[in-house]
C-alpha cells in the first residue's frame, strides 16, 4: 500500500470517528436537555401542588375561624336574651319564666312572672287601675267555674303580689267564682261585680276577643283571648302594680 492510500484511509477513519463522536455528543446533549425538561416539569407541578395545598389550607383555616366567630356570636346572643334591662329593672330569664328585683316602700322583693314585660307590651291597661286596686281593703279574684287550672295560675300570681304571701301590699285577697259551680261541695265563694264596694275590690279574669285590662261595672276586668292568654294579661297587671310597666308605658325601640 502506498503512503498516499494510507493517508486517505486514516483521514476517512478520522472522519468516521468524528461523526461517531458528534453523534454521541448530540445524543448526550439531547438526553441532558430532556432530563432538564423533566426536572423543570416536576418542579412546576410541585410548585402548583404546593400552591394548591396552601390555598386549601387557608380556606380550611378561614372556615374554622368563621365557625368560631359564629359560635361565640350565638353564645353571646343567647346570653343577651337571658336578661335585659326594662324601664330601669333588670329582667332575668329563668327556666320557667322571668324574675326581677323591685322595691316597694323602700323594701326589696324578688318577684317572678310567666312572661317578661317585652312579651306583653301590646296589652292595654286603663289609666287608674293600680290606684283603684290598691285602695281596697279586700280583693276577690273571680273566674268562670268551668275553667281549667290554667287561668288559676294567673289569679295565683296576682294574689301573691296583692295578698300576704309575698308581704308586698298585704291586702286580704280571696279566690272566688263568677257563678255557682255544679256540686259546690267545697263552699267556694260566688262573687260578681255586684259585690264590689268602695272597700271591696273584684278582679274578674275572663276570656274575651282581646287582651286588655279595664274597669267595668265596678270590676277590674283582666281579659285574654284564651286561658293561656289570661296569664299574659295577669302578668301585664302585675307589671303595672309593681311600677315595672305603668299603664301606657312601652319600652322605646332602639
Amino acid at each position: 500500500m502506498s503512503e498516499d492510500n494510507e493517508t486517505i484511509e486514516i483521514e476517512n477513519l478520522n472522519d468516521t470517528k468524528v461523526q461517531e463522536l458528534n453523534y454521541h455528543f448530540k445524543e448526550q446533549i439531547e438526553k441532558e436537555a430532556l432530563k432538564e425538561r423533566i426536572e423543570e416539569s416536576l418542579e412546576e407541578k410541585g410548585e402548583k401542588g404546593s400552591e394548591k395545598f396552601s390555598n386549601i389550607f387557608w380556606i380550611v383555616i378561614g372556615i374554622i375561624i368563621c365557625a368560631i366567630i359564629l359560635f361565640f356570636a350565638f353564645k353571646i346572643g343567647n346570653s343577651d336574651n337571658k336578661s335585659y334591662s326594662y324601664n330601669g329593672f333588670l329582667i332575668n330569664k329563668a327556666e320557667y319564666g322571668y324574675s326581677t328585683l323591685v322595691t316597694i316602700n323602700n323594701e326589696p322583693y324578688l318577684v317572678s312572672f310567666r312572661n317578661g314585660p317585652k312579651e306583653v307590651e301590646n296589652i292595654s291597661v286603663e289609666k287608674g287601675i293600680k290606684e283603684e286596686i290598691l285602695s281596697k281593703e279586700v280583693i276577690y279574684l273571680t273566674l268562670q267555674p268551668n275553667f281549667t287550672s290554667v287561668p288559676v295560675i294567673g289569679a295565683h300570681e296576682i294574689a301573691k303580689i296583692l295578698g300576704r304571701g309575698a308581704n308586698i301590699y298585704n291586702i286580704l285577697t280571696i279566690g272566688a267564682v263568677i257563678s255557682e259551680p255544679e256540686g259546690n261541695s267545697i263552699g267556694v265563694s260566688v262573687v260578681t261585680c255586684e259585690n264590689a264596694t268602695s272597700t271591696i275590690g273584684v278582679i274578674w279574669l275572663d276570656i274575651s276577643n282581646e287582651e286588655k285590662i279595664y274597669k267595668k261595672d265596678n270590676c277590674i276586668k283582666v281579659e285574654g283571648v284564651d286561658e293561656m292568654s289570661i296569664i299574659r294579661s295577669s302578668d301585664r297587671l302585675l307589671f303595672d302594680l309593681l311600677n315595672i310597666m305603668p299603664e301606657g308605658y312601652t319600652e322605646k325601640k332602639k
